[in-house]
Parts: structure tokens; C-alpha cells; sequence
């Protein structure tokens, strides 16, 4: 125990050097690179319809489309001839709004909280990348209109850059298949240890996401002492120290874990039980008490439900 609490420490200096040099990269680099990324993809969207509009056959544009995703190593055919809304968002949107968190070590669960979060135990998480937002109605819409399925309802509240509700975990897992097969790159749901870490800034192990006090929260999060009764548009509170926002509040989210009781024992980047029969939610929504927003609250619902309540957000690995 002495020597995993040593290793807690020594991950913290580690994570704000790590955070210093962050901060200390000129916050114009990133907006340029965007800039010139999408110059670039505009030039080529321009090439594709000149050659789309003079092509003779079907199976010319065809070629042409698969052409252009090959430009960006997209799988062919995992994108339809002529959707660009969908290629524009996996080529400049997707990236944009993933955040890298550094991996390492941390004091998961609380002994004075409720049952379920009990014991607290040492966890280890690797590196990943985590969805700055909760997925949104506009990025969830284009999933649907590629895959033929009927879009959630947002209850008269609004969609566009609002987090999705009336979302399922199969649901989730299915827009984690389909954006996976669509990049080639690997998405999925965070595990609980992964969510925990990242929404408690990792190894410092906030209680709230991204402070320890509860009269702080409303900086950061939407939950029922000022959300009104709905969701909000995501990103409009602030972010915590990995740049990701509203892991308190709007929504609670689904992680990809059965419901199981804690181990005392270290954990290594787990997964959660093998079978069971709910899935892991976290956060709090936009209804949801202090309490249920702190970072080691326990949620768990059918895989199969829906809620108003109820969103998601993606992690890449």
C-alpha cells in the first residue's frame, strides 16, 4: 500500500509537468493546423465534384469517392458515395474533439460514500483518448442518416451541439461499432476505471470534476440547482484539467462495464465483470443532486434503456 500511495505521488509530479508544457504550447499552433486541414479538405472536395459531375457512369463516381477517403485512409465503402456531412465530420470534426489523458494510477471509489463505492482500491488505467463532449445530437444524427436508424427524440429541448438523450447502451456501443468501422481506428465506451480517472483530473482524485467543492460545481457542471429542468449545449461550463467538459451533470453516462462489486485487491486497467445484468452509468445528469455528480458515484441501468437523462461519450485507444 506504502508503495502504490509512493506511485500516486510520483504520478502527480509527473502529470503537472506534463500539464505545464501543455499550457505552455501557443495556443494558435492547434487552430492553424485545423485551418490548413481544412483548406486542404475543401481543395479535395472541390477535385471529387469536378470528377463526380463529369463522370459517365455510377461506377466512375464510385471510384472517385473511394479515391478520396483513400486520401485519409478511410476503408473503403465505409462511407457512402456522396455524404459529405459524414466525411467532413470524421475528417476535421472527429479529431478536433478528443482530449489524450495520460495514463497512471489512482485511488478508485470512496469508503464514506454510499455501499456500491466501497472499497476504495488501487487502479491502474494506460493512455487513451477521451471525446472532450458528451456525443451530440449533431454527431449522433449523422450516425443515424448513415445507417438508415430512427433519430432519439430531444424532448422539445433542442439538438445541434446539445449532448444526445434517449440513448441505449446497445445504442452507444452500436455508434462506437459504426464510427470505428467507418475511421479504422479503434472506439469504444470508457471502462468505469477510465471514466473515473479522467472525470477526477487522474491521479489527484478530484471529488467533483474539476474541484473538490460542491459550491463550486455549477463552474462546471449542469445538475438540478441550475440546469432549469433540460440539457444544455455541451462545453459551456468549464473543463477539467484533461480538457474535458460536463463529466459532471447534463447527462449521465454509459461506460462499457457490467455492474459488479469492488475488489479490495489492485486493479490493472480493468473491465469490469464478465456477464450481469446492468450496465454502468456515471456523472449525474441534468437532474441529479451534488451527490450523484461526485466522481466515484455509482449508477447502473438495463443496456436496453433509454432516458432523457441518459447520453455518452467516446473514448479512442
Amino acid at each position: 500500500l506504502v508503495i502504490a500511495e509512493k506511485k500516486v505521488k510520483q504520478e502527480i509530479k509527473l502529470e503537472a509537468i506534463q500539464k505545464h508544457i501543455q499550457t505552455a504550447e501557443n495556443p494558435e499552433r492547434k487552430e492553424n493546423l485545423y485551418t490548413m486541414k481544412r483548406k486542404i479538405f475543401e481543395k479535395n472536395m472541390v477535385e471529387y465534384n469536378k470528377i463526380a459531375g463529369r463522370a459517365f457512369s455510377q461506377e466512375m463516381k464510385i471510384e472517385a469517392w473511394n479515391n478520396l477517403l483513400k486520401k485519409y485512409n478511410i476503408p473503403k465503402y465505409s462511407i457512402a458515395v456522396g455524404k459529405k456531412r459524414t466525411l467532413k465530420f470524421i475528417i476535421l470534426d472527429l479529431e478536433s474533439r478528443m482530449a489524450y489523458v495520460k495514463g497512471g494510477t489512482f485511488r478508485m471509489g470512496q469508503n464514506n460514500g454510499y455501499e456500491r463505492e466501497k472499497p476504495v482500491h488501487y487502479v491502474r488505467v494506460n493512455d487513451f483518448y477521451m471525446g472532450k463532449y458528451e456525443v451530440t445530437f449533431a454527431e449522433y444524427d449523422i450516425f443515424c442518416e448513415a445507417t438508415n436508424r430512427t433519430k432519439p427524440d430531444d424532448e422539445g429541448w433542442g439538438r445541434g451541439n446539445r449532448p444526445v438523450i434517449n440513448v441505449s447502451w446497445d445504442d452507444a456501443t452500436a455508434y462506437c461499432e459504426w464510427l470505428s468501422k467507418t475511421t479504422g481506428k479503434n472506439y469504444r465506451l470508457p471502462t468505469e476505471a477510465e471514466w473515473e480517472y479522467a472525470a477526477g483530473g487522474g491521479s489527484w482524485h478530484q471529488k467533483y470534476t474539476g474541484t473538490n467543492y460542491k459550491n463550486s460545481l455549477s463552474s462546471y457542471a449542469w445538475y438540478s440547482e441550475n440546469s432549469g429542468g433540460k440539457i444544455h449545449q455541451a462545453g459551456k461550463k468549464k473543463a477539467n484539467r484533461y480538457g474535458l467538459y460536463d463529466m459532471n451533470g447534463n447527462v449521465w453516462e454509459w461506460c462499457s462495464d457490467w455492474y459488479g462489486d469492488y475488489s479490495a485487491s489492485f486493479q490493472n486497467n480493468p473491465k469490469g465483470p464478465s456477464s450481469g445484468s446492468e450496465r454502468i452509468i456515471r456523472g449525474g445528469g441534468w437532474h441529479s443532486s451534488t451527490t450523484n455528480c461526485q466522481v466515484s458515484y455509482r449508477g447502473c441501468g438495463n443496456s436496453s434503456h433509454s432516458s432523457n437523462f441518459l447520453g455518452f461519450r467516446i473514448v479512442r485507444f
